[in-house]
């Protein structure tokens, strides 16, 4: 189907709105993710509704393609994607108008750092930018003007508009000056609320120095246009989108505000604190509902004056190009003369409309009138009149009388008939009135036309006409003769005539209304109605979901998912009817929770199953899957009482959450409400009061008295420093995954340089002992994948720390996880430029993963993760393959050849990923005597290592709810190690090392539901859910990872641990019928894992709105 040019024209104007859309969509998605999920939903509102985007959305100017730049640029710069960002703000100051540089100049200075792009590569972009954008176009527009030289448009429209290349040195203030106060009035009136609470922006986001940086282009430029005299409302279109994010960002100060203030209002004592929470957020919800919505009515308002008050042009040349271009019209029309304008002729919307036949298109002609500047002149034919410079031009937009014609040469007149114009309106002896269509003369008093006779509003100024309020015909005949003066001397409607010369067509052009509608018919979003529900339906939804009462008003307004009954409850009561269970009614709901009711007492408790838990037990619902793990077949049908409210609602939750051995934690345990900053940082210090994670008693000393760099498995307690046993050794897991964690939590400080001093002593012991070890397996001169006699032969992966020498006792050293470990964690200081690869140590490097290639790691039957149990496990194939991926990265960036055999490392990756994607979300499949699907390893793959996708570490969260227990996590069911009794059962090493054919023999002491429970993954599980919540801004793992990091605070020892309180415990496990800490408390790996927990907590607590 072939378009005619009108609908040629609004397709040209619906594309514009499309790409507006996608950019709109780009920017509030790259929000959501840097700035908080509130502000980001309050920008989409914003956006959507905002009059202003509703008209400069689909224009087809410059300074609406600057605004798709803008709104690219910066989705791009708030995900840290500078190249990206830069090159959108080279095309919009190249290629659209050069006054947006502003814009984008702190992007520039922000990508200058070195952890960003840097000077050279920042330089680069420029580079290319200006070929690109600049001097591409600047060849083709020569080849094209056919001129002498080549022409750069971009450089003489910036010569010329600063009054260098022309105009007398006047430059744009040839075309008019205005006051300050114009730019003032145009937000107003385009963004009403929005414009106002932007303004203060800048000083609520002080604190987030990120969020200040990021709208502080909006000032610069918008304080450089009003600095200029020259001022036009396009000039503002490229503001628009941080206009609608700067207000945002205000608005959620203070609702923030508003929260803490109904906290301070409603806060009795720790007690009410999720109820306070409850409120808090309500309150606030409801205010930014109210805000959208009052700024949404006006904007709707003001964008529907604009649409109804000053259509006409379009209605009238519409009808003019239909009219016109009929097959027996045209020849009469263009016989006659050409289509006329005088002082409309800027309201001309496009030759799109100028009626045409297959052999010509009727001309446009200018009549005289009282404007005094140039008016546009026609180009010469195709093609001579790209580059032939017409005659009769000036460079001081002064009258040229060549444009205009007399009314003679004319078959068709459009014009504006005014009360007060200079000009006579148009003779009724000459022109006959065909067609009119209402138009609204903003100079007068309001005047709101309806179908119905026009009305008058006396003493309101000419600033209301700026707003439209729809009334049905009904109501208005009630009610309006009561509310409103009826003026009977209204001014009379202000008309566009449409008049023929009557000597060319002498009948009268009646024609009906038009369907057509403005240049902003093609809305920029969806459908205001359908707006409505989709941006006020999640705060709707957060203000209600915190209760579990929907009122049927809210019902009706709420998007049909948000009505339906929690999915929980179903899930909840079905889980209940499996176990046999009856649940009771309990307040006004049935009661979707369940809990052990036990005797606890702040020391210990006595379980229903017989077994004690030193210090504060846990209850919950999930209890009763450990209870039924561990043989409980006698659960009493008495009723189950409702979770303790103030650690938050446990519905849905994979784990459960008891209560903290140290009473002083058991603020801090809870699920919901989020912790507050406050909060956190009381926890902080409170640990850091207590030295919780003070790791430095585990430092290894050397005879002199200092540290040698490496941190023995356990630190120092109240019973010693473990001198003599195996935990004074140093790990390379352990301590690569300490280093990491040290670094990445204080980049800066003692931890790093702690981290680095790690590193450089395993990587010398490396060097020193184990090089030529690999050197022989490489070269095929030593088997290792033998029996338990060749392990010894392996590289080792524990040492004496003190000494750094090898330790002579025989130990399962085949663990290639160990060794991906140190690998990756050395790569990961050298990509962040902390501890750069010198000779000896890309020399290790390269000698490691042609070790591991040799011994064809991707299915090599190492110990894995425990050190046990021959097998492929999963654990020990993503930290190399975490390793490779990194170092490629780093040797591309630092532009060094991998010091190993050309092919290893694309071998290793290829061999590694398939690898583990056959195994996961399990730990082992092969051989098939040894499967588990399920094993706490897995989650170091998802974080630190990050070397699965988040698909697969979803999977791999879902299937640790198999190793959950009310303390920590068994490491795998069936997991012998630290089981009932072990010293008593299995002597006075508790840290003895077992063959394959020995872990038989440990097995056998195992109960089923007495696994030690392990506690140094549910800080990793924190900190993952943490990652995803800063990715998504999803409240739901949120949520988890508060859960998860208050599991890991209930853990920390209490007060009758003889090892000490306020320590990180390895493991707790059954000594007779009470559940106590293990001997390698305090375990540094733990205190790490917690300090990387707090630290992802408190950057998902800097999103939380």
């Amino acid at each position: 189907m072939r378009l005619h040019q009108v609908q040629a024209f609004y397709c040209l104007r619906g594309c514009c709105g499309a790409v507006s859309a996608c950019c709109e969509a780009c920017f509030c998605d790259a929000v959501q993710s840097s700035c908080g999920h509130r502000i980001a939903i309050l920008t989409f509102c914003f956006l959507a509704a905002a009059s202003g985007m509703f008209h400069a959305s689909v224009a087809v100017l410059p300074s609406s393609t600057c605004m798709y730049a803008v709104l690219l640029g910066f989705a791009a710069w708030l995900r840290k994607r500078f190249a990206l960002g830069l090159a959108c703000g080279s095309f919009a100051v190249l290629l659209g108008m050069a006054v947006a540089v502003p814009m984008f100049v702190p992007m520039g200075l922000a990508a200058l750092a070195p952890q960003n792009l840097g000077f050279c590569r920042v330089l680069g972009i420029a580079i290319g930018a200006l070929l690109f954008f600049a001097v591409l176009p600047s060849l083709v527009d020569w080849s094209y003007y056919g001129t002498r030289l080549p022409v750069w448009a971009m450089g003489n429209h910036l010569l010329y508009n600063f009054g260098i290349g022309g105009g007398g040195g006047a430059g744009a203030d040839l075309y008019g000056t205005e006051p300050w106060t114009f730019y003032a009035k145009n937000l107003l009136l385009n963004f009403n609320l929005v414009a106002l609470l932007a303004l203060p922006a800048l000083p609520c986001c002080l604190r987030r120095r990120q969020h200040a940086i990021v709208i502080l282009p909006m000032y610069i430029t918008l304080a450089m246009f009003t600095k200029m005299a020259h001022k036009e409302e396009r000039f503002l279109t490229m503001l628009y989108p941080l206009l609608c994010l700067s207000a945002a960002m205000t608005v959620d100060t203070l609702l923030a505000g508003v929260e803490k203030v109904v906290s301070l209002l409603l806060r009795e004592d720790d007690a009410s604190c999720t109820r306070t929470w409850r409120t808090s957020k309500v309150v606030s919800s409801l205010m930014a509902a109210a805000c959208v919505m009052v700024f949404a009515v006006t904007s709707v308002s003001r964008s529907a004056a604009l649409h109804f008050h000053f259509m006409a042009p379009l209605q009238v040349y519409e009808k003019l190009y239909r009219h016109g271009s009929d097959a027996l019209s045209f020849p009469a029309i263009a016989g006659q003369g050409g289509l006329c304008v005088g002082k409309e002729w800027y309201r001309f919307p496009s030759s799109f409309f100028l009626p045409s036949s297959e052999a010509e298109t009727l001309p446009l002609l200018w009549v005289n009138s009282s404007f005094d500047g140039q008016l546009p002149r026609p180009f010469a034919a195709w093609p001579e009149g790209l580059w032939q410079v017409p005659p009769d031009m000036n460079d001081r937009n002064l009258r040229e009388p060549s444009r205009y014609h007399h009314e003679e040469e004319c078959s068709l007149l459009v014009d504006l008939v005014l009360q007060d114009q200079k000009e006579e309106p148009p003779d009724s002896a000459t022109w006959e009135e065909m067609h009119c269509q209402p138009f609204l003369d903003s100079s007068e008093d309001c005047a709101v036309c309806f179908e119905a006779p026009p009305i008058a509003v006396p003493d309101v100024p000419a600033m209301a006409a700026a707003m439209y309020v729809a009334m049905a015909a009904g109501l208005f005949q009630k009610w309006a003769p009561a509310t409103l003066s009826i003026v009977p001397g209204a001014k009379a409607v202000v008309t566009i005539l449409v008049a023929i010369s009557v000597s060319g067509r002498p009948e009268t052009w009646l024609l009906r209304p038009s369907v057509a509608t403005s240049d902003n018919l093609v809305s920029h979003c969806i459908g205001f109605h359908h707006f409505l529900a989709e941006a006020c339906g999640p705060f709707l939804d957060e203000a209600l979901a915190v209760r579990n009462v929907y009122p049927p008003a809210f019902l009706q307004l709420l998007p049909p998912a948000v009505a339906e009954p929690p999915a929980g409850m179903c899930h909840q009561v079905e889980y209940a009817k499996l176990m046999g269970i009856k649940l009771e009614e309990t307040g006004d709901t049935a009661s979707m929770y369940s809990s052990i009711v036990s005797d606890s007492t702040a020391t210990s408790s006595k379980r229903t199953d017989g077994h004690q838990v030193q210090g504060n037990g846990g209850n919950g619902h999930g209890m009763l899957r450990w209870i039924l793990s561990a043989g409980l077949r006698q659960l009493t049908a008495r009723s189950l009482a409702t979770l303790d409210t103030e650690r938050g609602t446990m519905d849905g939750l994979p784990a459960i959450l008891g209560k903290p051995f140290q009473p002083a934690l058991e603020r801090y345990c809870r699920v919901e409400p989020p912790l507050r900053r406050e909060e956190l940082q009381e926890l902080k210090s409170l640990l850091a009061a207590k030295k919780t994670l003070d790791t430095s008693k585990a430092k290894c000393m050397g005879k002199d008295g200092k540290p040698t760099g490496t941190f023995s498995a356990s630190a120092a307690n109240a019973k010693g420093d473990h001198t003599g046993s195996s935990m004074f050794g140093s790990w390379l897991r352990d301590n690569c995954i300490i280093a990491w964690g040290l670094f990445y939590t204080d980049p800066e400080g003692p931890g790093s340089n702690d981290a680095v001093a790690c590193l450089n002593s395993i990587a010398r012991f490396l060097l020193k002992y184990q090089s030529h070890k690999m050197e022989l397996v490489i070269n095929g001169l030593k088997d290792v994948k033998g029996d338990e006699k060749t392990w010894m032969d392996r590289p080792h992966i524990r040492f004496i720390g003190e000494t750094g020498l090898e330790d002579p006792k025989w130990y399962n050293h085949k663990q290639n996880d160990a060794l991906g470990y140190f690998m990756w964690a050395r790569t990961q200081l050298a990509w962040h430029k902390k501890l750069p690869f010198d000779g000896e140590h890309l020399k290790l490097m390269g000698q490691l993963f042609d070790y591991l290639r040799a011994i064809e790691s991707w299915e090599d039957l190492d110990g894995g993760h425990w050190e046990e149990h021959s097998a492929v496990h999963a654990s020990s194939i993503g930290p190399p393959l975490a390793a490779v991926k990194l170092f490629k990265k780093v040797a591309a960036r630092d532009g060094f050849l991998p010091p190993c055999k050309s092919d290893t490392l694309d071998v290793l990756e290829s061999n590694l990923q398939s690898a583990l994607a056959k195994i996961l979300p399990n730990e082992i499949i092969f051989p098939t005597d040894l499967a588990r699907d399920s094993d706490s390893a897995t989650v170091f793959l998802a974080y630190p290592l990050e070397v699965v996708d988040d698909a697969a570490a979803l999977q791999i969260m879902d299937r640790l709810k198999k190793v959950m227990g009310h303390i920590g996590m068994c490491r795998y069911r069936k997991d012998s190690y630290w089981c009932k009794d072990y010293k008593e059962k299995v002597g006075d090493d508790p840290t003895k090392h077992f063959t394959d054919e020995e872990l038989k023999e440990r097995d056998r002491l195992l109960k089923e539901g007495e696994e030690a429970q392990w506690c140094l993954f549910d800080p990793m599980v924190s900190a993952f859910y943490g990652r995803m919540y800063q990715k998504t801004k999803d409240s739901k793992y949120l949520r988890l990872q508060q859960l998860f990091l208050a599991r890991s605070l209930a853990a920390i020892t209490g007060d009758s641990c003889p090892y000490g309180p306020w320590h990180c415990a390895e493991a707790y496990y059954l000594e007779k019928d009470t559940w106590v800490p293990n001997d390698d408390t305090p375990l540094v790996w733990t205190q790490v894992d917690l300090k990387m927990a707090l630290f992802e907590m408190e950057r998902s607590l800097a999103l939380v709105v």
